[in-house]
């Protein structure tokens, strides 16, 4: 449906808000039908209020909702909710007062009379919540704002809203290497059903030369191009471990890996109350340290993970598990620690707490001789990911971690390479009769029918 970005009211257009040179041609390629739409715009180009006013037009005539998705709550509160144009306008006024029927400063909501007198609303989430946020919701319209820094989780899981409501989705975003934003990128310019548009800051001349001189003196060279040319091809800067991971790619180390039954296989987990928990599994083969399996999920307790852990097929050797599993659950006697101990049918071991940047560094030490199963691809995307605090104030990374999707999987790798020293690559004779007796007579199998007789262990001789 072509959407005029003049619509007007009784008396007069909408809003003052008039699209820029370079945002007109995108305006144009929607209004001709397209329903998927990517804009890689430079720093600054007027991102989210281009979004904004183009979700107006399109609230007033088509009744629905119009979320806004951001990095989290807070991002969306800062940028947008509490957004100021260089004028001192800020975004939220460009809803047409007498169209205005509520405002909600504490959901970020406002709803909006449409033309034939019925209602649409706008409101924002975040992409770290979308489990609760997101899924459920019933859009028109989804703009993901900055998406390369998103968890990409929120998007995946948004499609079939859109599909249901025969909606619009509109990604913008600056690079970050190449991530999933760059993943989408490739896949949008060889489908039709995508609307694209990558622009670099000499295409939308929205910074005067001056300004831009000035810019470039005091930026990064590889920053400088990934936030003003759009460069894909800088690599995230300020990551830990882009490089380390585009070698093992390379190396062919992102590969087939098989679970080698000989072997005992080790998890490390990274927990959090609310948040994404992240388990990694993984052995010892002489001098290799093989991940072999990953699994990711959120909100959920102890005994969804346990269960997840003993379905599956593998011998443990151990479970290393974070510091923070010392803690108590809120309504229980028992620690975390305690109560994994219970469920899980192998030893568990709390990883030492150390310096950030020493278990950093620790991985760092592991990658040449690291080898990831191509079914990890998660777990991959967020050792890609994973970089530096930025000070967007003083322009400099800080010495410490970026806490955002990719950080739930890069913590238990660090606690993997913290573990791997005192793992071994063999199974103990004790795991090797146990694993006999899984096979044999299933994971239940008990020490009274071996010590009965009932059943024969090749292994029992060695207990003699």
């Amino acid at each position: 449906m072509s959407v005029n970005t003049q619509v007007a009211t009784k008396s007069r257009k909408l809003n003052d808000f008039v699209p820029r040179p370079y945002q007109r041609n995108i305006l144009k390629e929607i209004g001709e039908g397209k329903r998927r739409i990517l804009c890689i715009w430079p720093r600054r180009a007027g991102k989210d209020l281009f979004a904004i006013n183009y979700a107006i037009r399109r609230g007033f005539e088509e009744p629905g909702n119009y979320v806004f998705v951001y990095k989290n709550f807070q991002s969306g509160r800062r940028i947008l909710w509490d957004g100021i144009t260089k004028e001192g306008k800020k975004f939220v006024d460009y809803f047409p007062k007498e169209l205005v029927i509520k405002k909600n400063a504490t959901q970020l909501k406002v709803t909006m009379r449409t033309r034939d007198g019925r209602e649409s609303q706008f409101f924002i989430v975040g992409a770290d919540t979308f489990n609760t946020s997101l899924i459920g919701t019933s859009a028109k319209m989804l703009v993901f704002s900055e998406f390369a820094t998103h968890d990409p989780s929120a998007y995946y899981y948004s499609l079939p809203i859109i599909a249901e409501t025969e909606g619009t989705i509109i990604i913008i975003s600056t690079p970050r290497g190449h991530n999933h934003l760059y993943r989408t990128y490739e896949m949008a310019l060889k489908s039709d059903e995508w609307a694209v548009e990558h622009l670099t800051v000499e295409d939308t001349k929205h910074i005067a030369e001056k300004e831009l001189a000035y810019l470039k003196e005091e930026t990064a060279p590889d920053l400088f191009r990934q936030e003003y040319y759009c460069d894909f091809n800088c690599g995230i800067v300020g990551a830990y471990y882009a490089t380390l991971v585009e070698q093992m790619k390379e190396e062919k180390r992102f590969t087939d890996m098989p679970w080698d039954r000989e072997r005992p296989v080790y998890t490390s987990w990274d927990i959090a109350r609310n948040e994404q928990n992240s388990i990694v599994f993984w052995q010892k083969e002489g001098k290799w340290i093989n991940v072999i399996d990953s699994f990711e999920d959120k909100q959920k307790g102890l005994e969804y993970y346990a269960k997840v852990i003993n379905h599956k097929p593998f011998t443990y050797g151990r479970h290393f598990l974070p510091h923070d599993i010392r803690v108590k659950e809120w309504g229980d006697d028992i620690t975390r620690l305690e109560k994994a101990e219970k469920l899980l049918e192998a030893p568990c071991e709390v990883v030492p707490r150390s310096n950030i940047q020493d278990g950093i560094e620790k991985v760092r030490s592991i990658f040449p001789r690291l080898r990831i199963s191509k079914h990890c691809v998660q777990l991959v995307r967020a050792l890609e990911n994973y970089r530096q605090e930025y000070d967007e104030q003083k322009g400099v990374y800080k010495n410490n971690p970026r806490h955002d999707w990719s950080s739930h999987y890069a913590d238990a790798v660090r606690y993997m390479a913290i573990s791997a020293e005192g793992a071994t690559s063999e199974r103990t004779i004790e795991e090797k009769r146990k694993a006999y007796e899984e096979v044999v007579h299933g994971r239940h199998a008990t020490q009274a029918f071996l010590s009965q007789g009932m059943i024969s262990n090749p292994y029992s001789r060695l207990y003699r």
